[in-house]
């Protein structure tokens, strides 16, 4: 029975450890892989963003700024939400709006990260896009990442990761951040196991 015990022991201070090395390593990984923008495909006229704060849209917004020829979908809006609510929740100006009015889609189906990435494919195929700007918070782009790839091979990605108001991976140190990023890591593994075994 004693040894029964010291061997649980055992594996859940070898769990612990292992996810905490693995959650540090996660913040590495965001950290130094997706804190800079690097537009590798230079002609990307479509834009994929992953709603779920309004720096996001923002930014998505700011990218048809600098060329107007570009197109967005924002996905997983929410049933009722519309164009002037977003409007009014990233405080855009005129040309903001116009922009909002003329060249963004909305997807009000997706409810996850899966769906993100289905729902941005069939946008995609649907506009013979074949690359895409790919805008989410900079913890959760990781697991965009796996999601998108595994279900869109074919779109040639420039990632454009976004800092949330009050970045957690910033003040890792609230147990509040710790824990989100923790949940965020679990998720990571649970989807790129997900696609190893697919």
């Amino acid at each position: 029975m004693n040894k029964l015990f010291i061997l649980f022991k055992l594996f859940f201070i070898s769990l612990g450890l292992n996810l905490i090395t693995g959650t540090i390593s996660f913040i590495i990984l965001i950290k130094s892989d997706f804190n800079k923008e690097k537009f590798i495909y230079q002609n990307t006229s479509s834009i994929v963003v992953a709603t779920g704060g309004s720096n996001r849209i923002l930014r998505g917004v700011q990218l048809i700024e600098e060329d107007l020829k570009r197109k967005m979908l924002i996905t997983g809006v929410g049933k009722g939400i519309s164009k002037i609510d977003i409007a009014s929740a990233i405080n855009a100006n005129k040309v903001q709006t116009e922009i909002l009015e003329c060249c963004v889609d909305l997807d009000l189906s997706a409810t996850n990260t899966q769906g993100n990435a289905h729902e941005a494919g069939i946008w995609l195929k649907k506009n013979n896009f074949t690359s895409s700007f790919l805008v989410t918070a900079n913890y959760h782009m990781p697991r965009l990442i796996l999601e998108f790839s595994r279900l869109n091979p074919k779109i040639n990605l420039n990632i454009i990761p976004v800092k949330p108001d009050k970045d957690p991976i910033n003040n890792i140190y609230l147990p509040s951040n710790f824990l989100l990023i923790s949940k965020e890591f679990l998720k990571f593994i649970l989807t790129k196991t997900k696609v190893i075994l697919i």
